[in-house]
């Protein structure tokens, strides 16, 4: 199951509310999926393994909690999100594509896991505040 199907891709896109919580069974939330959107929490439920190529890029979103079953990150997934302040990548990690948190200006703090193996070109450019943690 996806977050928007092929058919529909961008149907989170109008999304406008502070709080969005996606029902189980969701695996991949697809391309572009929250391009935009005006929403602030995301809460993916354990069974998303995949977030793909620019699904929250330019949202307005604040926190994300991304679970433990998570796996890959695409290129631009989090990319001009102004708003992320802090993002915890769980231990399940390998990989996270080319500017995956691309201009996030305001990000203060990224864990990166042990178990990420790839960490794509320019994963974190002008994330002037970040630092690991």
């Amino acid at each position: 199951m996806v977050a928007s199907s092929k058919k529909h891709p961008y149907i989170f896109q109008r999304q406008e509310g502070q709080y969005v919580e996606f029902p189980k069974g969701i695996t991949t939330i697809e391309e572009a999926s929250f391009l935009g959107a005006d929403v602030r929490t995301v809460i993916l439920p354990e069974t998303v393994v995949r977030i793909c190529r620019a699904a929250f890029m330019g949202s307005q979103v604040e926190a994300v909690i991304l679970p433990d079953n998570l796996q890959i990150i695409e290129d631009y997934a989090f990319s001009a999100c102004m708003n992320l302040r802090k993002i915890y990548l769980p231990k399940g990690v390998v990989r996270i594509g080319a500017r995956a948190f691309f201009g996030c200006a305001n990000l203060l703090s990224v864990n990166i896991p042990d178990t990420v193996q790839e960490i794509g070109e320019e994963a974190f450019a002008y994330t002037i505040r970040c630092s690991r943690g």
